[in-house]
């Protein structure tokens, strides 16, 4: 490629966001100095998250110039996913390239109408932005010696964040590195509240949107601040100035994901939550690692130290800047540490799973050798030593090989073993990062006197329901179902010792991949309450499902579907969440129940959103609000029992100060497992729990799978003496209650009344819909004429008669059921739930090979997906859905093939 006139290449961008209200950025750049011959203009992202509208070009003279768009061939397999414009201009090096950008494209557009992420944002209150989802650049960026930028903003608007500022502008300098910082920048647009603090030679800069309230901002900037120097006080100098750009939430509740760079990042806020501090002080470790050009540089072995660092670092910085102690960060993470199975060492090839296993794994390797160092005095210090060592090194020297030199008569075998298997970290080791050795719980109380139980309670329990209807019945044996449960309840009733119904928490819908609930979520939650509410429970605990939506939800949720609900550390407004305790009676025995909630222990999905919808609601300390519960009702009960969302750490600590509880049922059982704050006597594949002393522990694995009866057997002064326990199991050899059957059917009849919920369930297909953009489905018999082989191949799969299991198990109106047995479910030209006509019913050529209208209308390869991608097949074939997993992804694939067009399986990549 061939300079024009010798002169280096220059590009100066106007920036327009007069009228933030149109949601619209208008670029207009200017090249001069352009190599001889046609242009390529390159976005950095995919289409997807790239928004651009109206792009032209014209000579500086305003004559028009020609432009061609087209997959971007240099992105290899992804071509697809990008587009690149050939702007056909003369020979002097001189053009204009404009255009507009739309930001905040939404990670998945199907959660547009009810929030989710977003790639940068602009409204009439500010905007947020990566450089990358806002700039097209010439193929040949890396010769641009210099990139102007002037922005033009409405009245009392500024630019903030990493792009570096004059009354001139942005002036970016230096072949490669101009384009590299343009690409990279974080900039926040709007009126900011403006802080630095320096440290050594490096100095943070600190931008919050006035739009965040202002204890919002002091927090957050302190943590900043306080991280940023405990950070470089242990990895040494970043080496440049590093900013921090936070934005209010947007009104649509989006959270807004910016690219964090070597010279920034930014984010929105709703609160300074402690996830979200983390994120903070995990992005500015990841400047140091793996971002900036002074990052450390590491031996291809110790390559997933890039990511583990981060972790490690910043679960310190929280415990120093006072974001939550380093205990219950290492606790939180415990179950992925002690579940991952892959190898550190194959970070590298292994992509964004390869830094999920690092970040799990590789955290807590650094953790067990801090705890080995500090056999020889400040284990956290020593370590620190060999870090700034490593970066010294320059990747010159291995991270264990200099451990074994700063401890060397210290055993590290067991971090080589870590770091060169792939096996998860061992639970002996995570239970020493927990700072105490477990307790013991036994099989049967350890208390003196007889044991011989005089009295007996029932009790049937439900925990982690989730707002759980029934079973989808996609796969064999599935379990669950309130109907069946119901049935159980009343044989039990039956009887003559009625056990009492009790619900240790977590009752309403936790999804996986998105906290809001959409329409049909939401009457199905409202449902599975109701039905609830028929079942006469003694007692409900308020867990940490109830909370996730935030008080004011669980307020209006819980009036409308009145629970007996009980909680005693919640205030909202200055009045209790629910009563502190309850009192009831059964057969003579006085029993009193009570609760609490520690929203610090919440670990699992959406823990971010969570935490910021608790901003209105006042904790007490769980522990001693517990404790003052169970003073104020020994005296008016035979038996206290404590029960919730309660954390393994929280049930020790009671047992060991709170004498007046004799029993605690937690949700928690997957935590007690993997937590270690207890030891087990018995075996906790059957059961998680024990006694201590002649006080129970139990740790529910219900799951809405089975209904637990727990029989206490009771002593003559109070105490449980002996336990049994009866997992009832709700299989498909439990028939459904006839009462619950029939509101059930009521429900998904009214969903085929009801339009605006039929169509509410998200789609199951995004990959393919997301390729050919423009195209809409058509249905199947369209692809007969041409294609009658594979057309009748099809139809003898299960694939191709999917809507008549529908059929035959009463689900055809039920959305979450739908929408892999039809296709294009919740799309716009997809099929609707009551929709009267047979064409995208079952699963259709179009589920695998994308909307086919601009196929059938002009048949190409270019214009049709052939070999459909693996990612597409596994949106419905979900572990809850499906037997199909990445091991055996071959053989189902294989199945499914129409075997005189391809038997191998697809590639990763379209």
């Amino acid at each position: 490629m061939v300079s024009n006139c010798g002169r280096a290449p220059v590009l100066r961008c106007d920036v327009d966001v007069a009228q933030p209200e149109r949601g619209l950025i208008a670029v207009k750049c200017a090249a001069s100095g352009a190599p001889k011959g046609s242009s390529s203009i390159k976005q950095m992202v995919p289409d997807g998250i790239l928004r651009v509208h109206d792009f032209k070009a014209e000579t500086p003279e305003g004559a028009g110039l020609e432009v061609t768009g087209q997959h971007d061939a240099a992105m290899g397999s992804k071509s697809r996913r990008f587009t690149e414009r050939i702007v056909h201009s003369d020979d002097r090096g001189l053009f204009i390239y404009k255009y507009e950008v739309e930001p905040g494209a939404w990670m998945d557009e199907s959660m547009q109408p009810r929030g989710g992420q977003r790639f940068g944002h602009l409204d009439d209150h500010g905007g947020l932005l990566s450089g990358r989802n806002l700039f097209l650049l010439p193929s040949w960026y890396n010769l641009l010696s210099r990139i102007d930028v002037e922005f033009h903003l409405p009245d009392r608007w500024r630019v903030v964040g990493t792009l570096p500022q004059s009354d001139a502008g942005v002036r970016l300098a230096g072949a490669g590195t101009a384009a590299r910082a343009l690409v990279n920048s974080v900039i926040g647009l709007g009126e900011f509240e403006e802080a630095s603090a320096r440290h050594g030679r490096d100095t943070l800069r600190f931008y919050a949107s006035l739009n965040l309230p202002g204890t919002t901002r002091q927090a957050a900037f302190r943590v900043a601040r306080e991280g940023f120097a405990y950070l470089e006080d242990r990895l040494g100098p970043l080496g440049h100035d590093y900013s921090v750009v936070l934005s209010a939430r947007p009104d649509d509740g989006s959270l807004i994901l910016i690219h964090p760079s070597e010279g920034g990042q930014g984010g929105e806020l709703a609160g300074a939550a402690p996830v979200q501090m983390y994120d903070l002080l995990f992005s500015l470790g990841r400047a140091y690692t793996a971002l900036s050009p002074s990052a450390f540089r590491f031996a291809g072995a110790d390559q997933w130290l890039t990511e583990a660092l981060p972790v490690y670092y910043a679960i310190r910085a929280e415990e120093a800047t006072g974001v939550r102690p380093g205990r219950v960060s290492w606790r939180l993470r415990a179950y992925s540490a002690a579940s991952t199975r892959a190898f550190l060492r194959s970070f590298a090839r292994d992509g964004e799973a390869g830094q999920e296993v690092a970040r799990a794994k590789g955290s807590h390797v650094l953790a067990i050798a801090e705890t080995l160092l500090a056999s020889a005095g400040n284990g956290a210090a020593a370590l620190d030593g060999v870090v700034r060592l490593l970066r010294e090194a320059e990747g010159r020297r291995q991270f264990l090989d200099l451990l074994a030199e700063a401890a060397p008569r210290t055993d590290l075998s067991v971090l080589h073993q870590l770091v060169a298997t792939h096996g998860p970290v061992p639970d002996e080791w995570i239970a020493k990062e927990a700072t105490r050795p477990p307790l013991r719980l036994t099989s049967v109380p350890e208390s003196g006197g007889s044991v011989v139980a005089e009295r007996h309670l029932k009790l049937l329990v439900t925990a982690n329901t989730t707002g759980m209807l029934e079973v989808c019945g996609c796969k064999a044996r599935q379990l669950g179902g309130i109907a069946r449960r119901e049935t159980i309840r009343r044989r039990a009733r039956s009887r003559g010792d009625a056990p009492l119904l009790v619900d240790l928490g977590n009752a309403y819908a936790n999804p996986p991949d998105d906290p809001i609930l959409d329409p049909s979520e939401q009457r199905e939650l409202d449902l599975a309450l109701e039905l609830m509410g028929r079942q006469e429970y003694s007692v409900a605990a308020v867990g940490h499902a109830e909370m996730l939506r935030g008080p004011f939800y669980f307020r209006e949720l819980a009036g409308r579907r009145p629970l007996p609900y009980i909680n005693g550390n919640l205030t909202l407004g200055g009045r209790s969440l629910a009563p502190a305790f309850r009192l009831t009676r059964t057969r003579g025995l006085r029993v009193a129940w009570l609760s609490v909630l520690d929203p610090a222990n919440y670990n699992i999905q959406h823990a971010r959103y969570y935490e910021e919808n608790l901003g209105d609601l006042s904790v007490a300390a769980p522990l001693e609000s517990l404790a003052r519960t169970a003073r104020q009702v020994r005296s008016q009960a035979d038996l206290v029992i404590a029960i919730g969302s309660l954390a393994p750490d929280l049930v020790r600590d009671a047992l060991e100060t709170v004498p007046e509880i004799d029993a605690y049922l937690s949700t928690e059982s997957v935590e007690a497992v993997f937590n270690h704050a207890f030891s087990f006597e018995g075996d906790t594949e059957s059961a998680v729990m024990g006694f201590h002393g002649p006080r129970l522990v139990f740790f529910s694995s219900g799951e809405g799978k089975e209904l637990e009866e727990l029989d206490l057997g009771l002593g003559p002064r109070g105490g449980v003496r002996s336990v049994g326990l009866t997992r009832h199991q709700l299989g498909e050899d439990v028939p459904d209650d006839p009462r619950f059957r029939d509101r059930l059917a009521a429900f998904y009849d009214g969903i085929k009344q009801s339009p605006e919920l039929a169509g509410s369930e998200e789609p199951a297909a995004r990959v393919l819909p997301s390729l050919l953009k423009e195209a809409v489905y058509t249905g199947t018999a369209t692809c007969r004429p041409c294609h009658r082989d594979e057309f009748e191949d099809w139809q003898a799969q299960p694939h191709g008669f999917a809507f008549s299991v529908l059929l035959a198990r009463h689900r055809n109106y039920a959305p979450r059921c739908v929408s892999c047995h039809v296709t294009g479910y919740g799309l716009p030209s997809g099929y609707r739930i009551g929709d009267p006509l047979e064409r995208l019913r079952h699963v259709g050529c179009e589920m695998c090979h994308g909307p086919g209208s601009a196929h059938v209308a002009a048949p190409s390869s270019a214009n049709i997906i052939r070999r459909p991608p693996r990612e597409a097949c596994f949106e419905c074939h979900t572990p809850d859905h499906s037997d199909m997993t990445a091991e055996n992804f071959d053989s189902y694939y294989e199945r499914a093939t129409h075997k005189d067009l391809f038997s191998s399986p697809p590639e990763d990549q379209p």
